[in-house]
């Protein structure tokens, strides 16, 4: 998979960010998933409703900062009325995985080493 993304920000002409750049961009992807989960879920409870929006509330200071940066290219998300959250699924999963190459981690491996100190063998 790191293949995949090293491929696409290539193909995007995108540069890797630093791991600091790269949390952030992480940080502002799941609060994307959150907003498009509460679009998705009228019935939730006004104090879900409520937790959940403080979140995206906290979670967009990162989309802030990543924006502040002239060198970064950002996607027009953020004007979309409606999100799809398999879209911001794919992408928060692409930016954790960005995030843990910036800091020389295979982000499938770091999975299963965790999974394998919890007893699990595939």
């Amino acid at each position: 998979m790191d293949n995949i993304v090293r491929a696409y920000y290539k193909f995007r002409k995108y540069v890797m960010p630093n791991p600091y750049q790269a949390l952030l961009f992480l940080l502002s992807e799941v609060g994307e998933i959150v907003e498009a989960f509460l679009d998705t879920k009228p019935e939730l409870k006004i104090p879900e409703r409520r937790y959940l929006s403080n979140m995206v509330k906290l979670l967009s200071q990162a989309d802030i900062m990543v924006s502040d940066q002239d060198a970064w290219v950002r996607n027009n998300d953020r004007q979309k009325k409606e999100r799809d959250v398999a879209d911001e699924i794919g992408d928060a999963n692409m930016m954790l995985r960005v995030f843990a190459m910036s800091l020389g981690i295979n982000a499938d491996n770091a999975m299963i080493t965790k999974m394998e100190k919890k007893g699990f063998i595939e």
